[in-house]
């Protein structure tokens, strides 16, 4: 499932990026990869017991992403694509492949206004967007520049 390989990705980040104490953990992931949130956090809390990151949460936040159209200049988010979206979930039941890979989503849906498939996507990464430090003098938030990208890859 890719959720384990979400959280496995996340931990490993946070073991490299993280200096203390880790309280908390926040990710951002793209609405139209509809990646279960629930099974986000279960993996997690797995995956990081027995590490220096047990007792860490994670919270994940679902953000949409969005569209501009390279051949007419529109620029549109999910919501105005959830006919195509869904169309695509019943075309490929478990195999949905923005699922996976959500930056394919330009090959896969279309401009509302024109057709083209000249699409740019903004926001289809998994994000690391802070981290919640205790580092005995009290709690710090640390904002990660960057994408989890790297790890997602390993």
């Amino acid at each position: 499932m890719h959720e384990w390989a979400v959280a496995k990705a996340v931990a490993a980040t946070v073991r490299r990026a993280a200096k203390g104490k880790v309280r908390r953990v926040i990710v951002s992931v793209p609405l139209i990869s509809f990646l279960d949130v629930d099974l986000i956090k279960e993996a997690y809390s797995s995956t990081v017991r027995g590490t220096p990151l047990e007792g860490s949460k994670l919270e994940v936040k679902v953000r949409d992403v969005k569209f501009k159209c390279l051949s007419c200049g529109l620029e549109f988010s999910s919501k105005d694509v959830k006919d195509q979206i869904e169309a695509l979930k019943e075309e490929f039941g478990e195999d949905y492949p923005l699922h996976m890979f959500p930056s394919l989503a330009p090959a896969l849906l279309k401009c509302p206004a024109c057709g083209s498939h000249d699409l740019d996507i903004t926001g289809s990464e998994i994000r690391l967007e802070g981290i919640e430090l205790d580092n005995g003098n009290g709690v710090t938030f640390v904002k990660v520049k960057g994408l989890m990208r790297d790890s997602l890859l390993k």
